[in-house]
């Protein structure tokens, strides 16, 4: 396998958790007298970007099928979160009326609900037609549709560029991550930022959060990495704040993209710096960690492989735990929030 960002080959393994079936693969009646499909789930390490990925099994529209069903506002902390993170960026961002904030991966309109109330035009992006649906009855714009350089294109040639474009719990989930960030690139206004969330990869490795290693995650991004991989796509991290990932997930990245410009810089002052996020990752020798290396491997909550053919006769399994959902695994701790622009001219 090549790596996803820069095509290097991987060789350097990080952890291997033997196999598993897709987490959201819900089974239908008919299914339960068949065997369920299990895949490989192993993370490497690109030894060039130092990107951490899962080792490619699965299609995107095998796991992101339009009967998808996760919808976020079910949660009454993340509806909460959601609100906090639109108030603190419509006055840091100076946005309004005649502003436009844009949501990749919107979901069911949990956070955009929130920027309509303040009267500032909005729409979603979301490929999953239940969580799209949903989002169009709480009378969201939504556009059904994974995201990318080519619909960023499209949109911003209808002009519906962004000032602000929001991408939390996402950027993990994608599997041609040049792509997608060039699609953030096309479709931002040259003064506008974006805003990313997602684990950080020192974290889980410190708090042992390997339960969010699963096929939907196809990398694990680290501030090292998201660094580099965002100034090949046109765009320059410029800010970094810790925060609470929803559900306890570990720390991670929140990239806000766009063209940097001194405003923001100025807007962004006070905030955890980046070089003390990228000191603790240096101080840990992120990058060529095993997860063997750490002393910890036998602490890690193992995956069975799938039972054998006839190997279960007279039972019927009728359901399993959602790995991305394992109560007894789930902690809050800590994030991390990054801001990030196009390079300076």
């Amino acid at each position: 396998m090549e790596c996803r960002h820069c095509r290097q080959p991987l060789d350097l393994e990080m952890l291997d958790l033997g196999s598993a079936p897709p987490s959201n693969a819900y089974l239908k009646p008919e299914s339960l007298l068949t065997y369920e499909k299990w895949y490989p789930l192993k993370v490497m390490v690109c030894k060039r970007c130092w990107l951490a990925q899962t080792v490619d099994t699965l299609e995107p529209g095998e796991l992101f099928t339009e009967d998808y069903a996760y919808l976020s506002s079910f949660s009454e902390t993340l509806l909460k979160s959601a609100r906090d993170y639109v108030d603190a960026s419509v006055e840091r961002f100076g946005l309004g009326s005649d502003s436009r904030v844009v949501e990749i991966a919107s979901n069911d309109g949990y956070l955009l609900q929130y920027v309509k109330e303040r009267g500032i035009p909005c729409y979603g992006v979301e490929p999953t037609r239940l969580a799209a649906e949903a989002a169009v009855r709480r009378g969201i714009e939504t556009v059904q549709s994974f995201f990318g350089e080519r619909l960023g294109g499209e949109l911003a040639g209808k002009g519906l560029q962004a000032d602000l474009m929001v991408a939390n719990n996402v950027l993990a989930h994608v599997p041609d991550i040049n792509d997608f960030l060039r699609g953030f690139h096309r479709l931002l206004k040259p003064n506008g930022v974006v805003s990313f969330e997602f684990p950080h990869l020192l974290r889980m490795i410190e708090t042992l959060s390997f339960d969010i290693v699963y096929h939907e995650h196809f990398s694990y991004p680290s501030l090292t990495a998201v660094t580099g991989v965002f100034a090949n796509n046109g765009l320059s991290v410029f800010d970094i704040e810790e925060i609470e990932l929803q559900g306890g997930e570990p720390a991670g990245l929140r990239p806000t993209s766009g063209n940097r410009t001194e405003t923001h810089v100025r807007q962004s002052r006070g905030f955890p710096s980046r070089r003390d996020c990228s000191r603790s990752e240096a101080g840990r020798n992120l990058h060529g960690l095993r997860v063997k290396d750490t002393g910890c491997e036998e602490r890690l909550p193992r995956i069975p492989d799938p039972p054998e053919p006839g190997r279960e006769e007279g039972r019927r399994l009728r359901g399993r735990r959602k790995r991305e959902h394992l109560p007894e695994l789930r902690r809050h701790q800590e994030g991390l929030h990054l801001l990030c622009g196009g390079p300076e001219p």
